[in-house]
């Protein structure tokens, strides 16, 4: 595989993959690292791929194995989804309907529709990685007050984005 090729596979492919690894992993900084790594393991082996389609699965395949190796090594941190479930959305994940950029694009919109409060959670749950306690306390509410606002703004994004994509594919 030529290394035009390569590169942009490896970018159209990161913002699924990472998706992907923070399913599994709840920790975005490690997934983060666990696709740098995965990526560079596939510059090294770039002639073994026969096109972009080897390459897409080959890098969900690797990604997904480092991430389960590096949830076994920590053991501090339970995994996020049982290991059925992971192969399960692993056997799925190439028929996830949209592109990765319409998924992300109706993510943002939705965003956008949430209160400032719902957007605070969201913030503060994944790219802070506060949950429980934690989260109760930093917006200044008891713990079961948080879990209900939290439950209700992943159902409402989940249904936000499946409209928007539903929208799309009409």
């Amino acid at each position: 595989m030529d290394e035009k090729l390569l590169v942009q596979t490896l970018l159209r492919c990161r913002l699924s993959t990472i998706a992907f690894l923070r399913a599994i992993l709840v920790d975005a900084h490690l997934a983060d690292d666990i696709y740098q790594d995965v990526s560079l393991m596939a510059v090294e082996k770039r002639q073994q791929f026969n096109d972009a389609d080897h390459l897409a699965a080959w890098l969900r395949t690797a990604a997904r194995h480092r991430a389960l190796n590096a949830v076994r090594d920590r053991k501090s941190r339970p995994l996020a989804l049982d290991a059925d479930v992971i192969e399960r959305l692993d056997m799925h994940w190439p028929k996830a309907p949209g592109s990765t950029s319409e998924v992300g694009e109706a993510l943002a919109q939705c965003l956008g529709e949430l209160s400032e409060y719902a957007r605070r959670l969201i913030t503060l749950r994944y790219e802070h990685d506060l949950s429980g306690d934690k989260l109760a306390e930093a917006v200044g509410r008891n713990t079961s007050t948080v879990a209900v606002a939290l439950s209700r703004t992943r159902r409402t994004l989940h249904n936000c984005i499946h409209t928007r994509l539903e929208q799309l594919s009409t």
